[in-house]
């Protein structure tokens, strides 16, 4: 008692701590040390250290008020919460930790999380993560997670994230992963993203199509370590956003693939997947995948191979559309064996885009195979190179009508006049009134060249259509001698 001197008493004493009046740490700490020393020294009598803005007063006061072991401290601390920073809340939350009376401790804090004030539901779950154990306590965090208050929810949910790994966390953040909140879903995904395992992939895929680019960009991440475990098959969840309205999750999608091993078994996997949806969706599902043609190229030549035949003709289908020149060799391995013709043909479609002398060569030397002609004829037909017009020219005497169109069609645009003068030999005398048109047209596309024959397929028209009509006027003087003149 001597220490305060006749002029100072215990009140005074903490006024000057409260003031600020001491000059250094070693002031403040024989002032302190005075203050609690004096008989009127009392846990509720000192609350007021608990609040101070210098932090060594803090927690000095805090440690003594543990080490007095009274009764009282427990529920002094849990008022002190109210209406205090975030930075005191938690520093007092640890005092309460430190205790000793966890079981107490965490009555108090259920009491607090459903208080209607939310100071004390915001110190209540900082007081809840004080506890070392309070993941045994997931009840209490459930009620956060369930708070009126944004914010809170938001604290509750970066709580489960620091023990992502503990089973029971993980499957409340599991549940975050499409909550209304933007900014819980996010703690929730940025946790699991940060320790990928098996049981991330219904979740993620079933938020991925909401997603916004952010939040896609941690689940690709994250299932992209995954995906190179081939026991986990990401294609069968991955393949039907390929089809997304959302070009945004299509682009996801096709992320996620590229980080996926084994090109040919997904893409096996995409080709026996359309084969069950519908028309227009997968139209935009092969362009979906198509934007990552240069990296299947090699694998659509080894299914263009497969065993199965809708396999190779979806493959073909594809290839028909990639236009890189590493898919020839695989064709011309198609079209020179011995699949079905139709498989053949489809074959040649892909090797329509690549006019090749080898290619070329292969071609022809099936231009009179009956079951390849027709595809032969018409890929030639596009591709307007010197020389193959005199094969096309050839195919006008075909017997198949098919095939004499077809050939017109390559003719379209030719301009000798050798040629020009077995297309007007067609359109004089095909027995087909659609060929006749057809090669008509060939000759009017030639310009100037076809003139002259345009101009004699005309007068030969108007000689046999005066023929006709004489020949009609001859029958009719037969039938009636009286209209003779």
């Amino acid at each position: 008692m001597a220490l305060f001197g006749k002029s100072e008493g215990f009140a005074a004493a903490c006024k000057r701590v409260q003031g600020y009046g001491y000059q250094s740490a070693a002031d403040l700490r024989e002032l302190l040390l005075r203050i609690v020393e004096h008989e009127e020294a009392t846990p509720a009598k000192m609350t007021w250290g608990l609040a101070h803005s210098d932090p060594k007063v803090r927690s000095f006061v805090g440690d003594w008020m543990l080490q007095k072991r009274d009764a009282s401290v427990l529920d002094l601390l849990l008022r002190e919460l109210h209406g205090k920073s975030p930075q005191v809340r938690e520093e007092l939350a640890g005092l309460l930790q430190r205790s000793g009376d966890p079981e107490a401790l965490a009555q108090r804090i259920g009491a607090m999380l459903r208080s209607q004030k939310k100071e004390l539901r915001e110190g209540g779950l900082a007081l809840l993560a004080a506890l070392p154990d309070w993941s045994n306590h997931l009840g209490l965090v459930k009620e956060a997670l369930n708070d009126p208050v944004g914010t809170i929810r938001v604290e509750a949910a970066k709580l489960l994230a620091r023990k992502v790994k503990v089973a029971a966390v993980f499957f409340l953040l599991r549940g975050l992963v499409s909550d209304d909140d933007p900014a819980i879903r996010r703690v929730a995904i940025e946790a699991l993203a940060s320790h990928p395992t098996p049981d991330i992939v219904e979740p993620f895929f079933e938020r991925l199509p909401q997603a916004d680019s952010y939040e896609q960009t941690l689940m690709v991440q994250a299932l992209g370590q995954l995906a190179r475990d081939p026991r986990i098959r990401l294609e069968e969840r991955l393949l039907p956003l390929l089809g997304d309205e959302s070009a945004n999750v299509r682009e996801a999608a096709l992320r996620l693939l590229g980080q996926m091993p084994n090109r040919t078994r997904i893409l096996r996997s995409f080709l026996v997947h359309c084969r069950g949806i519908a028309t227009w969706l997968r139209e935009r599902t092969i362009q979906s995948m198509m934007k990552f043609s240069s990296d299947i190229v090699e694998s659509l030549g080894e299914l263009m191979e497969d065993p199965e035949e809708d396999i190779r003709v979806g493959a073909m289908l594809m290839a028909a559309s990639c236009k890189d020149e590493r898919v020839v060799p695989h064709a011309l391995a198609v079209f020179n064996g011995g699949h079905d013709w139709w498989v053949r043909s489809m074959a040649a479609e892909v090797l329509a885009g690549f006019p090749q002398p080898e290619v070329v060569n292969a071609l022809l030397a099936q231009i009179e195979s009956q079951e390849l002609r027709y595809t032969v004829v018409s890929v030639l037909g596009r591709w307007k190179q010197p020389g193959i017009s005199t094969y096309l020219l050839e195919c006008l005497t075909d017997p198949q009508r098919c095939i004499r169109m077809a050939a017109l069609d390559g003719l379209e645009g030719v301009h000798e006049p050798d040629a020009l003068r077995i297309v007007f030999l067609c359109a004089r005398g095909d027995a087909e009134l659609a060929v006749r048109e057809k090669a008509a047209l060939v000759l009017r596309a030639a310009g100037p060249s076809g003139a002259p024959f345009l101009e004699e397929l005309e007068r030969a028209r108007k000689a046999e259509r005066k023929i006709e009509v004489d020949l009609s006027r001859v029958e009719l003087e037969m039938l009636n001698p009286s209209l003779r003149g």
